[in-house]
C-alpha cells in the first residue's frame, strides 16, 4: 500500500465498477443494494491501489458472509455490518481480505469494495454458534439511493422476546405495598424529596468499591476481581469434592489452543456437575475463551445437549463456570477450554469438577492430599508449626545460590542458568503434531511432523528436533528420525540456506578400526570377505611392477598377441602409425588384395561420366590418357536456344581437371561440331554444324538453326569426324588443377 497506509491495520478500496455505480447514484440514475461479503485468505495488503481497483473477484474464498445491517453515516457514506457465522466455517483459517458485493438497479452484481488487512484475523470453526461481526464503512455517493436493510437473522423476533420474558418472575400482588396497607396516615409519611434531603445531611463513609460485591447481570457476581456464582437456596446444591486429579492453583499455559479433559461419568448419570477454572488471556491482543461441556457415549458420540459457559475477552482473566446434568447413556464428559480467535494459548489453573450446581473455591482432590491417616507418627509425636518455626530460627542455614536454582516462571517455562526452557517442547509432555507445511519452517524443539515438504525421504512421518544458536548470524541444526524405519537424517542451516539431508550410516553395517588401521572384524562386500594385501599370492601380477608370464595369455579363449607381433594403429583414426610391408597379402581364401597405389592407377585410367549442363538425356565418358589429353566417347541430347549468341556450358570436366583446347575434327569454319537432329543413325554431314568453344574450362555451344541437337563422340555410327563410320574417340587437351 502507499506510505500513508503503512501505520493502518486495514484499508478499504472502492473498485472501478463501484465508482461507476457511485456516479450513477449521485445522478439519481440507479439504486444499490449490498448483497454479501466473501472472506479470503489471500493477503493483498501490499498490492497497489490501482491493482485493487480493477479486481472483480477474490481468490481463496473460505466462506460467504451475510449482510447483517446497512446504516447511513452521512449523505455519501454508509456502514455495512457483516456477520461471519463461524458454524459455517469450513475449517480454521486466517482472514486476510474481505470482498463486499452489491447489485445495482439493473440487477448486475459487482465486487464493490476490497478491505485488506495488515495482520490476519483468525477465524475458528465453532459449532457453539459463535459469529464474528465486522463493520465496513463504505462510500456510496448518494446514501438515499442505497437500500437500508436489517437481516432478520440478526434481529430479535417478537417470539424470541416473549420466550425470554416468560422466564422473568411477575410481580406478586400480595407482596406489593398498597396505600391501604400503610400504618401511618399520609400526613405522617415523608416524601422522597424529604428523605433525600435528610439523607444528604447525614455524615457517612462511602464503601470501598474494591470490597463491594457487584452484580454482573448475567447470573454471576464479581468479588475481589473474581467472577463468582451466587447461591440459590431453593435450587442450588454444593458438592465441594474435586473430581479431577492432579490439579493445581498455579496457572500454567495450555500446550494447545483448545485444551480437552475427558472424565469418566459412567457412575454419575443423573448427577448435576459444575466445572470451574481460572483462565487468563491478558497477553492476547484479540479473541475470547470459554468452556463447553459435552456428554458422550462409549463410542465418543455426543449425547444430550452441550453446555457452554460465559466467555472472557482478550486482555482479561477470570473464573469460568459451567453446569451440566449427566444424561442417561453417557459414559464420558468432554470438558473443552476453547479459544476463539486468540493469538496466545491461555493460562489455566484451579480446575475443579464437583457435584452440585455451585462452584466452590478450588481444593485438590482427596487423592492429591496428605491426610492425618497417612502419617506414620502419632499426633503426640508430631511438632506443631510454631515449634518447627522456633527450631528453625535456631538453625544455621546457608541460603541457596540463586544463580544455581531452577525457577518456575508460572507460564509453562522454567529458567536454569539464565536460559528459559519451554516445558511444552520437552519430553515432559506429549510431542506437538504438525501436519502439512515444510521442514524448513518447523519450530524449535522436538515435534512429530507428518506429510511435510522438504522431508529427508518418502517416510510418512518423522520425529524431528530443531536446534538454534544466535552465533554468527544464526545457525540451525535439524535431526529427523523416520517413524516407521530405523533411519536418521541430519542437516544444517547456514547463511539463510538449508543444506541437503545426510543419512547416518547403520553402525551394524560399518567396518570398525581398532588400533592402527586394523579391522576388528573381517570386512565384506555383498557378503564376500575382502582379501588383505598380505594374504595375496606372491606371483600375483601387480600394476606397480613388471610381471613375466611364462605361459600364454588369453582373452575369451583367444591368444593375446605380444607387442612385437602387432601393428601399431591410432585407436581414434584407425591409421597405422608405423609403416609395415605386407608380402603376398590375400583374403577370402587366397584372393590378392589391391594396394592404394593399385587403386589410384586404376582410377586414373578409368572411364568416368561427365557432368552435362542443358542436357535432356545421354551420357558422355571421360578418360585421362596420361599425356595431357583426354578421350571423350558417348552421346547426349542438348537443348540450346535457337539463334543464341551467348556461349552455353554443356560439358564440364571431372573434379581436378580443366579443358584447355579441342582436338577433334571440326567443320569448315573450324568451330563446328557434327551433329544430327535425331538418333536414326543417319549422318547429315555438315549441314548441322554449330559453333563450339571453351569458356572457364567448360565446353560451350552457340545456338544454330534448330534448338535440339544430339552430339555423338565415336565409337559410334554418328561421329564428330565427317562421314566416318568408326574412328577413335574425340580428343581434348586437359590440365590438372
Amino acid at each position: 500500500m502507499a506510505s500513508n497506509d503503512e501505520q493502518r491495520s486495514a484499508t478499504t478500496i472502492i473498485t472501478t465498477a463501484a465508482q461507476s455505480i457511485a456516479a450513477r447514484l449521485i445522478a439519481n440514475e440507479t439504486t444499490a443494494k449490498f448483497t454479501k461479503a466473501e472472506i479470503s485468505t489471500t493477503n493483498l495488503f501490499n498490492q497497489s491501489v490501482t491493482e485493487l481497483q480493477v479486481l472483480t473477484s477474490l481468490d481463496n474464498v473460505q466462506q460467504t458472509a451475510d449482510i447483517n445491517t446497512v446504516t447511513v453515516i452521512n449523505n455519501n457514506t454508509v456502514n455495512v455490518n457483516v456477520a461471519i457465522d463461524q458454524t459455517k466455517a469450513p475449517n480454521n483459517y486466517q482472514m486476510n481480505s474481505v470482498g463486499l458485493f452489491a447489485v445495482d438497479g439493473d440487477g448486475k452484481e459487482v465486487l464493490y469494495s476490497v478491505t485488506v488487512l495488515k495482520d490476519p484475523v483468525y477465524i475458528h470453526q465453532d459449532a457453539m454458534g459463535s459469529a464474528l461481526g465486522i463493520d465496513l464503512e463504505t462510500v456510496v455517493g448518494q446514501a438515499s439511493n442505497v437500500e437500508i436493510s436489517v437481516n432478520p437473522a440478526g434481529a430479535v423476533t417478537n417470539e424470541i422476546l416473549k420466550a425470554a420474558l416468560a422466564d422473568y418472575v411477575k410481580a406478586d400482588d400480595s407482596t406489593v405495598v398498597h396505600t391501604a396497607d400503610m400504618r401511618k396516615p399520609a400526613s405522617d409519611v415523608a416524601g422522597i424529596e424529604e428523605v433525600n434531603a435528610k439523607q444528604d445531611a447525614i455524615a457517612y463513609t462511602p464503601a470501598d468499591d474494591s470490597k463491594v460485591v457487584h452484580d454482573n447481570k448475567n447470573g454471576t457476581e464479581q468479588l475481589n476481581g473474581i467472577q463468582v456464582q451466587p447461591f440459590n437456596k431453593l435450587s442450588d446444591t454444593i458438592g465441594g469434592r474435586n473430581l479431577l486429579l492432579g490439579t493445581s492453583s498455579v496457572k500454567v499455559r495450555n500446550p494447545t489452543w483448545d485444551k480437552i479433559i475427558n472424565v469418566d461419568v459412567t457412575n454419575l448419570v443423573g448427577e448435576t456437575l459444575t466445572y470451574s477454572v481460572i483462565l487468563d488471556i491478558t497477553d492476547s491482543k484479540q479473541g475470547a475463551i470459554g468452556v463447553s461441556l459435552t456428554p458422550q457415549d462409549s463410542s465418543g458420540k455426543p449425547i444430550g445437549d452441550t453446555v457452554s459457559s460465559n466467555s472472557i475477552n482478550w486482555g482479561n482473566a477470570g473464573k469460568i463456570i459451567a453446569t451440566i446434568t449427566i444424561p442417561a447413556g453417557a459414559s464420558n464428559l468432554s470438558i473443552e477450554e476453547r479459544t476463539n480467535n486468540t493469538d496466545q494459548n491461555p493460562l489455566a489453573g484451579s480446575r475443579k469438577l464437583e457435584k452440585g450446581s455451585i462452584a466452590t473455591d478450588w481444593t485438590p482432590a482427596p487423592e492429591d492430599k496428605v491426610n492425618v491417616s497417612d502419617m506414620r507418627k502419632p499426633a503426640s509425636d508430631v511438632a506443631g508449626i510454631e515449634e518447627v518455626n522456633t527450631k528453625q530460627d535456631k538453625l544455621t542455614i546457608t541460603p541457596a545460590d540463586d544463580s544455581k536454582v531452577v525457577h518456575d516462571n508460572h507460564d509453562n517455562t522454567i529458567t536454569a542458568n539464565g536460559t528459559s526452557y519451554d516445558l511444552s517442547k520437552s519430553g515432559l509432555t506429549s510431542l506437538q503434531t504438525i501436519d502439512g507445511g515444510s521442514f524448513n519452517d518447523l519450530p524449535l524443539g522436538t515435534v512429530f511432523a507428518r506429510g511435510l515438504a522438504d522431508s529427508p525421504d518418502n517416510s510418512p512421518a518423522f520425529t524431528t528436533t530443531t536446534f538454534y544458536s544466535s552465533a554468527w548470524g544464526g545457525r540451525k541444526v535439524q535431526i529427523a528420525i523416520a517413524d516407521n524405519t530405523n533411519r536418521m537424517f541430519t542437516r544444517i542451516f547456514n547463511d539463510g540456506i538449508w543444506t541437503g539431508w545426510n543419512k547416518l550410516a547403520d553402525d551394524s553395517k560399518v567396518a570398525h578400526l581398532s588400533g592402527a588401521n586394523n579391522f576388528d572384524t573381517t570386512p565384506t562386500v555383498n557378503s564376500y570377505p575382502l582379501l588383505l594385501a598380505s594374504s595375496l599370492p606372491s606371483d600375483l601380477a601387480r600394476l606397480s611392477q613388471d610381471a613375466n608370464f611364462t605361459a600364454k595369455l588369453q582373452q575369451n579363449g583367444q591368444d593375446v598377441a605380444l607387442a612385437n607381433n602387432t601393428i601399431a594403429r591410432n585407436p581414434d583414426t584407425g591409421v597405422v602409425s608405423k609403416p609395415t610391408d605386407f608380402t603376398n597379402l590375400t583374403v577370402n581364401g587366397g584372393k590378392s588384395v589391391a594396394t592404394r597405389d593399385d587403386l589410384k592407377s586404376l582410377e586414373a585410367s578409368a572411364w568416368r561420366p561427365l557432368t552435362l549442363a542443358n542436357s535432356t538425356s545421354g551420357t558422355i565418358l571421360f578418360k585421362d590418357n596420361g599425356d595431357g589429353t583426354a578421350s571423350l566417347t558417348g552421346s547426349a541430347n542438348f537443348t540450346i536456344a535457337k539463334g543464341t549468341t551467348t556461349l552455353t556450358p554443356v560439358i564440364t570436366p571431372p573434379t581436378g581437371y580443366t579443358f584447355t583446347s579441342l582436338k577433334w575434327s571440326k567443320g569448315t569454319n573450324n568451330k563446328g561440331v557434327y551433329v544430327t537432329g535425331n538418333m536414326t543413325g543417319v549422318s547429315y554431314g555438315i549441314s548441322y554444324i554449330f559453333d563450339t568453344s571453351l569458356s572457364n574450362g567448360d565446353i560451350c555451344f552457340l545456338g544454330s538453326y534448330d534448338n535440339t541437337y544430339t552430339v555423338t563422340f565415336s565409337p559410334s555410327e554418328l561421329t564428330t569426324l565427317n562421314t566416318a563410320a568408326a574412328c577413335n574417340p574425340a580428343l581434348v587437351s586437359i590440365s590438372k588443377v
